[in-house]
């Protein structure tokens, strides 16, 4: 008969196993792609535990940084700057502690055994792979 092909069961199984390969390799692969999910999910989760410390260590540079400013701004009372002028140096301090803090709370946001800090670029102020001490 034309255009009819016929097909035996060794032909079914033969589909049967080639489809059944394909699942267990795409099974595979989606196994991996969970795992890979689960430890970014697990080191975000971690990060979080840091929040209390990275608060507290950006609130104790912003008390030594308004110290300093009204220490200079009393410094320089006599030579009648401009309002422009002190919120320049206002911007320039906290420019100067945002800058500092950065290693720091990069540090703190992920963990070492981190999958996340594999993924993140050398942290500023890091040599020999040694960082540089914290505020005390």
């Amino acid at each position: 008969i034309p255009n009819v092909q016929a097909y035996n069961v060794d032909d079914l199984k033969a589909v049967v196993a080639k489809n059944t390969a394909m699942r267990q390799k795409e099974m595979i692969e989606a196994e991996v792609l969970l795992q890979e999910e689960k430890e970014l999910f697990i080191g975000w989760r971690e990060s979080l535990l840091a929040i209390p410390a990275i608060n507290q260590l950006q609130e104790r540079a912003n008390n030594f940084r308004e110290e300093e400013l009204k220490k200079c701004t009393r410094k320089l009372a006599n030579s009648n700057l401009s309002d422009k002028e002190l919120e320049a140096m206002d911007h320039l301090s906290r420019g100067i502690v945002n800058k500092l803090l950065h290693g720091p709370m990069a540090h703190l946001r992920f963990p070492p055994c981190s999958v996340l800090r594999t993924r993140t670029p050398p942290m500023v102020g890091q040599e020999d792979g040694r960082l540089l001490p914290y505020f005390n």
